[in-house]
């Protein structure tokens, strides 16, 4: 765990590597997923198998988006606002002084600060205060480079996240994965057959 301290307070930003080596990939399936019927007829079964094995063989620093786009902690919201529009990202991590992750916003955190806004209607002058680090998450899941994709997505599904930055061993931020990521590393490598 890398602790960051900033003017306002400490961050604690939890570093997660291998998320499902402490229990079995398909008890955890079955317990936190509800599947439907359709999903339980054995030709989906053995569907999951082949899609949990491709993801498992498939590491972060081979589907990450990297270099990444960052923001500091005493970034205007309205210049992140125009950062996700003019890049089309909805997460930015936050990092502090010394490169190292300290948070990470996404437009909902910019949506729920000014939920009558929208994006483009963030640069109004009654926003010029307002700064990254009084809406943004400190509690932060990362995973490493070599961390497999199937941890990361377990690891999605169950917290409820919708990307998950890629750190080195100092903590700087490398890279960044999404469930969009996920979805296209399934598409591209599952065999044809898994969308019949």
């Amino acid at each position: 765990m890398y602790e960051a301290q900033t003017a306002k307070k400490a961050y604690k930003v939890t570093e997660v590597d291998h998320i499902t080596e402490s229990r079995k990939t398909d008890h955890f399936i079955e317990k936190n997923i509800n599947l439907n019927d359709d999903a339980k007829a054995p030709h989906s079964q053995a569907a999951y198998k082949k899609t949990a094995v491709i993801l498992h063989k498939v590491i972060a620093e081979k589907i990450m988006i990297s270099p990444v786009v960052t923001v500091s902690a005493k970034q205007k919201l309205t210049d992140v606002s125009k950062l996700m529009h003019s890049h089309h990202y909805h997460h930015f991590p936050v990092i502090d002084e010394n490169s190292k992750l300290i948070g990470l916003i996404a437009d909902r955190d910019l949506l729920r600060k000014h939920p009558s806004q929208s994006h483009s209607d963030l640069d109004n002058k009654q926003n010029e205060n307002d700064i990254v680090i009084d809406i943004m998450s400190n509690k932060v899941l990362t995973a490493s480079a070599k961390t497999d994709v199937q941890s990361i997505a377990l690891c999605m599904i169950k917290e409820n996240i919708a990307s998950m930055p890629i750190v080195n061993n100092d903590h700087e931020v490398i890279g960044i994965i999404t469930t969009t990521d996920v979805l296209r590393c399934l598409v591209e490598h599952a065999p044809s057959d898994n969308w019949g």
